[in-house]
């Protein structure tokens, strides 16, 4: 069994991937990537899409209807690769090991689309009509990395541990756009830290009540962030004294 790479002090190494033929939806997701890589999510066009696709508007209409449904294809594809390594090699080790090992593989299926990635996280908010579908895709690929790591719950402890990893997730993603270590380092760290934070704060999760006043003070925090975020305000801006209707 390979050593972890937090214990031998070594470098992650890129693990090489299956590679996938050619079809219409991948074409579609790269050169939308592409051009979020180059461009502001918000000015890229359908017509833009399937000019860089090579493919007339009514095939692309064939595969999305929106922009939103490429990043959601995207996430849905790189959740069927992770779980196909998984099949290839199975996780060992504590549950934080697992979920960490997870997170990397995820990151390194994503690489070829870092740029991209890097400039949509520092872009506001996508339109309203795109907000509701993808949030609801990133809590998806959360569920699902629990499920591989043998961590997922029914109910409350459920919601709770889906947000928990959510958080952790977007703060190792946070990092690695940042992160120009070829052995990400910076990105393990980060990673590494918080997910030994949040394996406390799941100790303390055991009971139904302790696991639903979670879920539901994280779901408020969550709502709060995306409408600071739709509308454009700073979590740091001064709040007007108007009364609510």
């Amino acid at each position: 069994m390979a050593k972890d790479p937090r214990e031998t002090g070594k470098t992650r190494k890129p693990r090489k991937t299956a590679g996938r033929k050619s079809d219409p939806e991948q074409t579609i997701i790269t050169a939308t990537m592409e051009l979020a890589a180059e461009r502001d999510w918000r000015d890229i066009t359908l017509h833009d899409i399937a000019e860089a696709a090579h493919m007339p508007l009514s095939e692309l209409r064939a595969h999305i209807a929106c922009k939103g449904d490429v990043l959601r294809a995207l996430a849905r594809r790189t959740d069927e690769a992770l779980l196909a390594s998984v099949n290839r090699e199975p996780l060992e080790g504590e549950p934080t090991d697992r979920l960490f090992e997870l997170i990397m593989r995820r990151l390194e299926l994503m690489a070829p689309y870092k740029a991209a990635i890097a400039r949509l996280m520092d872009e506001p908010a996508p339109a309203a009509c795109e907000c509701p579908p993808l949030i609801e895709q990133y809590f998806l690929a959360q569920r699902w990395m629990l499920a591989a790591a043998g961590l997922e719950k029914p109910g409350m402890e459920g919601l709770a541990r889906t947000f928990g990893l959510g958080a952790v997730y977007a703060r190792a993603l946070r990092a690695w756009v940042r992160d120009d270590d070829p052995g990400l380092s910076t990105t393990m760290a980060r990673l590494d830290q918080d997910l030994k934070r949040g394996a406390r704060l799941l100790a303390r999760l055991q009971t139904p009540a302790s696991a639903a006043r979670s879920a539901c003070r994280l779901t408020r925090a969550i709502l709060r962030a995306g409408i600071r975020a739709a509308s454009g305000t700073r979590p740091d801006a001064p709040k007007e004294t108007t009364t609510a209707a």
